[in-house]
Order: structure tokens, then sequence, then C-alpha cells
């Protein structure tokens, strides 16, 4: 799992200078890119889906897996999980429409 999040989170952060937590850095260059994948250095599916899940995160989502639980808990202490919370995405977060 360590070698996971030492992996995951080695992203070059957009925001140079800031201290960011590697989570949140990642997610700044993911939208800084215009939520190109390509232009975040997203190269897994499990770095998809941590990113994915940032916004539920950020508003304190109670995750069913262990797996993104411990990996924002392990992100700076940022993730505060909120029983029964429901989380409302920005227009920016939403997932963009097919056509």
């Amino acid at each position: 799992m360590l070698a996971i999040f030492t992996l995951l989170f080695s992203l070059p952060s957009a925001t140079a200078g800031t201290p960011k937590t590697p989570v949140l850095a990642s997610w700044e260059q993911l939208m800084a890119g215009g939520c190109d994948i390509n232009k975040a250095h997203v190269s897994t599916p499990l770095e998809a889906r941590v990113l994915r899940n940032i916004p539920f995160a950020r508003g304190g989502y109670v995750f069913k897996t262990l797996q993104l639980t411990r990996l924002f808990e392990a992100d700076g202490g940022w993730y505060k999980p909120v029983q029964g919370r429901t989380v409302t995405l920005t227009s920016t977060e939403q997932p963009a429409s097919t056509p």
C-alpha cells in the first residue's frame, strides 16, 4: 500500500512553490490542465480513481472502501469524513456529459 501511495502521488505539482499535499496537488494539476489526464500524468486506473473521488473526499464523504479512506487520511489530515453527509459537486467538478 505504501508503494502505491508513493508512486501515485509523486506527480509534479501545478502550483510549484505552494506547499500542498500530494493528492490535492495532483487534483489542482488536473484542474489546471483542463481535466486532461495526459497533462496531469495520470497513468493508472488507481490514479484516475483517486482523482475522480477527490471532490467527494473534500466534501467529507465516507467511503465504503478502506483503500480510498486510507489514501485520503494519509494525505496530510485534510480528509474529514462526516457520516450521512451528501456531497454536492460544483459545476467544475461535474463529469462531462457525453454526446
